[in-house]
Parts: structure tokens; C-alpha cells; sequence
């Protein structure tokens, strides 16, 4: 038995069927415009640092007017604070929490897989890493977006300084401080690996990894983590 075909639509259902797709399209686009420009500012300042990139220049690489720009953000600064923000998103997901357990692979592959996945980011943005490392020195407004994200880097070391020490990976410290110390050191290695004119510039991110690990929590951890995070083989960290 076949059933009746529906009943066309009416002619009053037809504008609100419309207008809905017309909202969902407009939407869309202002989605796309919106994340264009985000790439595009991040190209931009990577290549000249906020202050010498015109607003010309992103709408340029976005393909779009500078009215456009005025439609999703209100100054070059704000802008700025959307890159930073999309950077701190992609940092956040290369982090995973380190587990313990007989089922868990060995703490010291962990934290030398978070690095890796944090160097990952960095080093295939080149205009993210400059974002990081360069801009904090620019006008105020700029400088407290970049003091935020490095502000949001220590407090990941930190906490995970305190989780381990609970279990006997950390050795007793002032974990406020510890997070200090160890971001201006990876800080200083990112700035000279990125310099192509530094000696570290072709040194691989396995290699990276392990010596920034080696370096970092020999300083920080207790005997048997110290011993097997010296042990890393940076081929198997890879």
C-alpha cells in the first residue's frame, strides 16, 4: 500500500523556509570571514610584529575591505587577542594529563610526548611562536594579551609540578617559582631554535624535546624520574 504524498507547502511556509536558509548561509560566510581574517592577522604580525602591520595588510590577505574588518573586530588589538586565543586553544589540546597506573606508559614518554605536541605547534607556526616569544615587549594593550597566554603556560607547568609530586615524581619545591624558571627556559631555547643564525636552528624536535625535559626536570624531579627521563631515547620519543 502506497502512502499519499505530502501536501506542498504552503504559501506562508514558504518565506519562513526561505529566511532560514538565508540566516544559516549568512552565518556561514560570517564564520568563514571571521576565521580568514584570524589566519590572516596571524600571517601578518608572524611576518612583521604587531606594530609595523597596517590594518591594510590583513584585510589584504583576508580579501576583505576594512569595513568588514570594523563588522568583527574593533581594533587591530582585538584582533591580535583572537590570534593569541586560537593559539592558546591549540596548546591546550596538545597537553593530555599524565597518568599512572600499571596500564599507563611510563610518566617520562608522556611528559616528553606533551612537549613534543607543544613543540609541534610552535615550530610548524613559526608566526604563533613569534606571537609568543617577540611581542611582549609592544604597546601595552598588546603586551598584556601576550603576558596572559605566557601567564596561561605557567600555570599548566605549575599544575602539573603539583600533581606530581603526590606522586613522587617531583621532589618538595615552591611550585610558583619552579613554573617561573621553567617557562624562561623553554622560552630562551624556542627563541634561539627559531633564530635561524643560532646554532640550535637545525637541531630536531626529538632532540629538543629531551634536552628541555633532561635540563628542565633534572632541576625539579625526584631520583628515579631524573633517571628515566636521562634515559629518553630521542628516536622513541619521536
Amino acid at each position: 500500500m502506497t502512502q499519499d504524498p505530502p501536501p506542498p507547502l504552503t504559501a506562508a511556509l514558504r518565506p519562513s523556509l526561505t529566511e532560514d536558509g538565508r540566516r544559516i548561509r549568512a552565518r556561514l560566510r560570517k564564520q568563514a570571514t571571521h576565521r580568514a581574517l584570524v589566519d590572516a592577522a596571524a600571517r601578518a604580525f608572524g611576518e612583521a610584529g604587531y606594530l609595523a602591520t597596517p590594518l591594510e595588510q590583513i584585510c589584504a590577505y583576508a580579501r576583505v575591505t576594512k569595513g568588514t574588518f570594523y563588522e568583527h573586530f574593533p581594533s587591530k588589538a582585538d584582533v591580535f587577542g583572537a590570534v593569541l586565543d586560537d593559539l592558546v586553544a591549540r596548546l591546550t589540546q596538545a597537553v593530555q594529563g599524565v597518568e599512572l597506573g600499571p596500564a599507563a606508559a611510563p610518566p617520562q614518554q608522556q611528559l616528553a610526548g606533551n612537549l613534543l605536541r607543544v613543540l609541534a605547534v610552535l615550530l610548524a607556526d613559526r608566526q604563533a611562536a613569534r606571537l609568543l616569544l617577540l611581542e611582549a615587549g609592544q604597546e601595552p594593550q598588546v603586551r598584556g594579551k601576550v603576558q596572559a597566554l605566557q601567564d596561561f603556560a605557567r600555570g599548566m607547568m605549575r599544575q602539573a609540578l603539583i600533581d606530581g609530586s603526590p606522586a613522587g615524581l617531583v621532589r618538595p619545591l615552591h611550585a610558583e617559582l619552579a613554573s617561573h624558571a621553567l617557562l624562561g627556559a623553554v622560552l630562551a631555547v624556542m627563541a634561539a631554535r627559531l633564530d635561524p643564525e643560532s646554532g640550535l636552528h637545525q637541531i630536531s624536535r626529538a632532540v629538543l624535546a629531551r634536552e628541555l625535559l633532561a635540563t628542565c626536570l633534572c632541576g625539579v624531579a625526584a631520583p628515579q624520574l631524573r633517571d628515566a627521563v636521562l634515559a629518553i631515547d630521542p628516536a622513541m620519543a619521536a
